[in-house]
């Protein structure tokens, strides 16, 4: 198992990886990572006692494949919890090969209290939150549960924190259970499992929406209050007037800024400015980061999209537009180049990554079936699934789409 380990992990990576690796003692749990079967990478963990509690250790590195390409990620979380495995303090980073991006957070005396930094190559940032109560990681959840007492039929609840043509679509999306606010508003509704998806174009501007003026605020991740952020963005838009003109250059110069590469990290919008390269998830954090500093409301959503014959999971920004006392949230995409993004983008999800991570559970269990395409007069359908020499007509046209790009993962509902 030694040498088995050396091959494939130590000689494969950094010496750095192999010293932190050094620390695990016989007592250190050992674990491999497989998705479907596959193994794609490791995870260890041990718990080391300190004079006031304890630190627990975990390691690991991750071979991520992602659209035909492959890429090694570093993972490291450490947490000193009290001998009641209460947590005190903590610290995550993950490395995709560009630079990691570091959480490091400390809680108060009372829990309730914490101190968040956030670094990466390109800078730190700083922040205090109040907590509604003490939080826990999940990877002291099950060490502290037991040292609070377990018993038959007892119930417990923990707060746990965890450090991209058509003019209609109707679909449904069977295999897996969903539901919520997210998925209705912005031209998209909801009736029962079939998700209804109409042109943002063709959609009347409504009463204003008195929360948009809550996502012009700079957020961990999503730095729109940094220097050199504000200063791309006033470069991005320079001459343009009006709200949407300027939403809609940020669009293009985004989409040309960053090179199309898959990437395994946690996109902080000014890391993605200095590596300018990334996957539908980096121009995402970019394009909402610029929009705030410019005062257009933008936020995330998280979703499917149709790209070369099937759809992928993927997020793109919603900004807030307003015209004459009226406004709406319209979906654009500066990784596919698109303003405002066609009607395949199916929404799940709206938020950072908390949000998102709801949707993982989908991913290799959702059925998607496209029951009406309305497409405006006159567009082009393009075939799927066939040669471009075979000529047949396909049963459900689908629009051509404009923008190049790449979709973020590499895994397609059923």
């Amino acid at each position: 198992m030694g040498l088995l380990l050396n091959r494939s992990y130590l000689q494969a990576s950094s010496l750095n990886l192999a010293s932190d690796l050094a620390r695990y003692g016989s007592g250190a749990q050992w674990k491999g990572v497989y998705y479907r079967g596959e193994k794609i990478g490791f995870m260890v963990g041990q718990t080391v006692t300190t004079s006031d509690g304890f630190e627990l250790q975990e390691d690991g590195q991750l071979q991520m494949a992602l659209l035909g390409s492959t890429s090694a990620a570093r993972i490291h979380t450490s947490a000193r919890v009290d001998k009641a495995f209460a947590l005190h303090s903590f610290a995550f980073s993950l490395d995709p090969g560009t630079g990691a991006v570091s959480v490091k957070g400390a809680l108060g005396n009372d829990g309730r209290r914490l101190d968040l930094t956030v670094e990466t190559p390109s800078g730190k940032r700083t922040e205090s939150r109040d907590l509604p109560e003490p939080p826990a990681l999940s990877l002291n959840l099950s060490r502290r549960l037991a040292a609070e007492g377990l018993a038959t039929g007892q119930h417990r609840e923990l707060a746990v924190f965890d450090p991209a043509t058509v003019e209609r679509l109707r679909v449904r999306l069977e295999g897996v259970e969903f539901g919520g606010p997210d998925l209705t508003g912005g031209g998209q509704s909801l009736a029962g499992n079939v998700i209804e998806v109409r042109d943002s174009r063709t959609l009347p501007l409504g009463p204003p929406d008195p929360d948009a003026r809550n996502y012009l605020a700079a957020e961990p991740f999503l730095e729109s209050d940094a220097p050199e952020v504000r200063a791309e963005a006033a470069k991005a838009v320079e001459g343009v007037e009006g709200g949407r003109a300027r939403a809609e250059r940020l669009v293009r110069y985004v989409n040309a800024l960053l090179e199309k590469k898959p990437t395994a990290s946690l996109p902080s919008a000014r890391e993605v400015l200095r590596t300018k390269v990334g996957d539908c998830n980096e121009h995402t954090a970019l394009y909402v980061a610029m929009a705030r500093s410019l005062g257009i409301p933008a936020r995330i959503a998280v979703g499917l999209v149709h790209l070369h014959g099937a759809f992928y999971y993927h997020a793109w920004p919603e900004i807030y537009v307003e015209e004459r006392g009226r406004g709406a949230w319209m979906p654009v995409d500066p990784t596919l180049n698109q303003f405002p993004a066609d009607v395949t983008h199916l929404r799940l999800a709206r938020g950072g990554l908390e949000r998102q991570a709801m949707i993982l559970p989908m991913i290799g269990h959702a059925r998607l079936r496209v029951l009406d395409v309305q497409v405006a007069p006159g567009s082009t359908p393009v075939l799927v699934g066939r040669t471009a020499s075979d000529m047949r007509p396909m049963d459900i046209p689908l629009p051509r789409r404009d923008g190049g790009g790449r979709g973020c993962w590499s895994r397609p509902p059923r």
